[in-house]
């Protein structure tokens, strides 16, 4: 495919798998060569099933469900598309971004907003709209492989910088169990 998009996060509604589906579709009518894998169990599994079997993506969407090689569907992707409305702090998006992978995520959830740079190290999707913003980031990104590429290791070194260096947490919680 010419863009392999990638969603890791448990299959329940406040995921969002299911509103952003229709995006894929559109675009994959349109003739955009993308291809979708879906990572992890829940009660939507289902659903996002049916969905994609009514409408003959077979061939683009995969539904994988639970596995153990996630890392290995990760590093093959090419972009996480992770819409969901419910986080504290995402490992997955840490872990891609390790991967210098470039991702989609919603404004103004979890600690999103303090280390994605919009359009620098990955793209932020407004929580009320996020399949139009999904839409409008697959076309600019469709075939740009060098942006992709700079997203990818901006977010990485974010990553990094922001969450790589544990020296000085451990010496504080020393610090703390040596005056108790």
């Amino acid at each position: 495919s010419e863009l392999l998009i990638i969603m890791v996060a448990r299959l329940i509604p406040f995921k969002r798998h299911l509103q952003i589906l229709p995006t894929f579709k559109k675009l994959i009518e349109e003739g955009l060569d993308l291809k979708v894998i879906i990572l992890d169990e829940g009660p939507c599994k289902d659903e996002i099933a049916r969905y994609i079997s009514e409408h003959q993506l077979e061939q683009h969407i995969f539904l994988i469900g639970f596995t153990t090689q996630f890392l290995e569907y990760m590093k093959a992707a090419d972009l996480l598309i992770h819409p969901s409305l419910t986080e504290a702090s995402n490992n997955v998006v840490k872990e891609i971004g390790l991967m210098e992978k470039a991702v989609v995520v919603c404004e103004g959830v979890g600690d999103f907003d303090d280390y994605i740079a919009d359009g620098k190290n990955g793209y932020l999707m407004t929580k009320e709209n996020p399949e139009k913003d999904t839409e409008e980031i697959i076309r600019k990104l469709y075939r740009d492989k060098e942006k992709l590429a700079e997203l990818g290791q901006a977010l990485h070194q974010t990553i990094l910088r922001q969450f790589g260096n544990n020296a000085p947490i451990i010496q504080q919680y020393k610090k703390l169990i040596n005056e108790g």
